[in-house]
């Protein structure tokens, strides 16, 4: 993690930004010796399926194959807003 005090970072703020973006690091920001902050980079983000990918290592085989099903069965049914709207029908 990278240190910084309130004057480096005031001094080029879109910089600083721009570096977290691009090397995923946090910075801290430093006050006369004091911690005021901390510049975090956002999480780069996820589709369901990679959240989810390693779930089926949990479940037993009788479970992953129900879920699996399930899915599935989802898949053919209709269109993502027939799916929403299941009560509707």
């Amino acid at each position: 993690m990278k240190q910084m005090t309130v004057e480096q970072v005031m001094g080029d703020f879109g910089a600083v930004l721009n570096r977290v973006e691009r090397d995923h690091e946090e910075i801290l920001v430093v006050r006369e010796n004091h911690h005021v902050a901390r510049i975090v980079p956002e999480p780069a983000s996820q589709t369901a399926l990679e959240v989810l990918g390693d779930l089926y290592q949990a479940l037993d085989d009788r479970a992953a194959d129900a879920w699996s099903k399930a899915i599935a069965s989802l898949r053919t049914r209709g269109t993502l807003g027939e799916l929403r709207q299941s009560w509707g029908s």
